[in-house]
């Protein structure tokens, strides 16, 4: 059976957000990893958790060095701007993975997968942070990597962004995330997950935000929403509501030609005239 180490960030009432006094990063991270580790369970991915208390402490290295025997290290965070000030501005997951290389593709799975249940501003990204000696800066990573094992601590966008704060204090959206992150550390690990219907919402594009990078969706998306091509409802950002087929339809029509912009640009003066 798989195994995986997971490690709520910090202990009792710690970073505390300057948007809500009534969110602290580790009651909120250790409430994710419970219904994290039930999901995981039942996907079939033996879960080990660095700390049976949310009250108990124990040093970085330690709590990475229990990954031993685990296919990854996983320590849930979320984030905070210098200083803990409140920026509504900033608003991105961010995986901070091993420097070994070994972690980069389920961070930025894992990073990917909270853009796109938050619905965060910007996009996820991964980032490697070099420590003395050239080995780690995080000590989990550290601890983790000396027992051999892969390591990601996952920021969940920023507790100093009052609108993430509101939707991670929400106990249904930690558990659809609970369920979706599950699912992706699962398939990770080579547990074979029951296919299963999508549902409508899973096909369905909302803001250009949404649309995947990978093949150039969301650029040529963009490219056609810029030539008037697509419209969206006018608000800040615009809601384009497109569903998956039809965001294909698009793109294959774009790649063949048959959506030019100086024919759209032409069509709309003309309908002016």
């Amino acid at each position: 059976m798989p195994k995986i180490c997971i490690d709520a960030g910090h202990w009792g009432s710690y970073n505390q957000s300057p948007a809500n006094p009534a969110y602290f990063e580790s009651k909120i991270m250790w409430q994710l990893q419970e219904l994290l580790c039930a999901e995981l369970e039942k996907l079939g991915v033996q879960t080990v958790k660095t700390r049976q208390s949310p009250e108990r402490d124990l040093p970085l290295e330690q709590r990475g060095a229990l990954a031993e025997g685990c296919g990854l290290f996983l320590s849930l965070h979320s984030n905070a701007t210098e200083g803990n000030a409140l920026r509504e501005d900033i608003d991105y997951p961010v995986s901070y993975v091993s420097i070994s290389g070994s972690a980069d593709d389920i961070g930025l799975r894992l990073a990917r997968c909270v853009e796109q249940t938050l619905g965060t501003v910007q996009s996820a990204r991964i980032e490697h942070k070099t420590g003395s000696g050239g080995k780690d800066y995080y000590g989990v990573l550290r601890g983790a990597w000396a027992k051999g094992v892969a390591g990601v601590i996952l920021e969940h966008s920023f507790h100093t962004n009052s609108r993430t704060v509101r939707w991670l204090m929400q106990p249904e959206n930690l558990q659809t995330l609970a369920i979706r992150e599950a699912q992706i550390i699962a398939e990770y690990l080579g547990t074979k997950i029951p296919a299963t219907p999508a549902s409508p919402a899973q096909k369905r594009y909302r803001y250009l935000r949404d649309l995947p990078e990978s093949d150039s969706f969301r650029a040529i998306i963009a490219e056609l929403m810029e030539a008037g091509i697509i419209r969206g409802d006018g608000g800040t950002p615009p809601v384009i509501d497109l569903s998956h087929d039809m965001v294909r339809l698009l793109v294959m029509l774009h790649r063949a030609g048959l959506l030019d912009k100086n024919q759209a640009k032409n069509h709309n003066k003309e309908n002016t005239n």
